[in-house]
Order: structure tokens, then C-alpha cells, then sequence
């Protein structure tokens, strides 16, 4: 209900029936395929990504290719986010979350390099779960796609010259008129 048309969800399994007033907005797919939609603000995962971060090396990849999926579907600073992304204290019994903060750690810093974006772990959420009541942090992981930067064209050396000596004939000239220079 009320969803924008700009609004896009992505549903990978073929026997789920998409309601036909939301035939526009969810989509088949698979996030670790290229996305059916591009020039996005953002891809946002709930709770669909996270898990595979328990998996191993294979779910790593499954991660790592939805991520660069993802990032070829964004504009320029358009952004990843992947929610939830849990943690536990050090000395919980929880040892499968104090473990995945540390592959998403390793992964992060992974990415980061690979494909020159920008990535940052948000605290969201405090949680009491399990038994012990151990306490869990819930954070999203955020990356942004960085503006590609083009590089001006080397200056010819001539050039460099005559704005070397350009810059010291200002300087030599009286304040008042450099002012009065600069504001030409």
C-alpha cells in the first residue's frame, strides 16, 4: 500500500505469488545476479543477505557478488545497505555472532579495496536474546558507491611555466591592486 513508483522489491523464488497490484513494484530476480532495474539511489537488503555470512567462504560469495550487483544497478554515490548485521559481547555464549561480526569485518575491509567504495557498520539496535538474556548489537551495513573522479590531462610544460611565473608577478604587485585584480 502506498508504495512510490520508484519503489522496486525483488523476489527470487518462482513459486511465490505476487499479488497482481504489485506486479509493477516486485520484481524476479536474484541479488547475486545482475539486478532488473538500474540507476538506483539504493539497494536495500532485510534480513536476506545477512545470514549468508554464517556460511563460509560460499556464502561470502554469494554476499560479495550481490554487493558488486548491486553496486553496477546504483548512480554515482548511490548507496548498499544490508540489514541486519548482528554482534555479540565477547564473552557471550553466542559464539556464531561474535564470529559473523568478524567475517563482516574481513568482508568490509575486502570489498572496500575490490571495488573502491566506501563502507561503514551503523549501530541501529541494542537487543536482549536467548536464555542467558545476552545482550546483541544490530547495525546496518552501509556502502556508497564514490563518485568516479576524472583526472585533468597533465599541464603541458610551457604551461606550468607561465603559471609559475604569473603566480610570483602577483605577488610581487602592491595588495590594492592584486585585490583589485582578483576581483576581476
Amino acid at each position: 500500500e502506498n508504495i512510490t513508483s520508484e519503489a522496486y522489491g525483488l523476489e527470487a523464488n518462482e513459486e511465490v505469488a505476487i499479488k497482481e497490484d504489485l506486479k509493477g513494484h516486485i520484481l524476479r530476480g536474484n541479488f547475486a545476479k545482475k539486478l532488473p532495474k538500474e540507476n538506483l539511489d539504493y539497494v536495500v537488503s532485510l534480513g536476506a543477505l545477512s545470514n549468508y555470512i554464517s556460511e563460509g567462504k560460499e556464502g561470502a560469495g554469494v554476499i560479495e557478488d550481490t554487493i558488486k550487483n548491486s553496486l553496477a544497478s546504483l548512480k554515482e554515490n548511490g548507496e548498499v545497505r544490508i540489514y541486519p548485521i548482528q554482534e555479540a559481547q565477547e564473552n557471550s555464549e553466542l559464539v556464531g555472532l561474535i564470529e559473523s561480526r568478524k567475517n563482516w569485518g574481513n568482508l568490509v575491509e575486502k570489498i572496500s579495496k575490490k571495488e573502491g567504495v566506501t563502507c561503514s557498520i551503523e549501530p541501529r539496535a541494542v537487543k536482549v536474546i536467548g536464555k542467558n538474556n545476552d545482550i546483541i548489537l544490530e547495525s546496518v551495513l552501509v556502502i556508497k558507491k564514490n563518485k568516479v573522479e576524472t583526472q585533468e590531462p597533465e599541464k603541458p610544460e610551457k604551461e606550468k611555466q607561465w603559471e609559475k611565473i604569473h603566480t610570483k608577478s602577483i605577488a610581487k604587485l602592491p595588495k590594492t591592486i592584486t585585490t583589485v585584480h582578483k576581483s576581476w
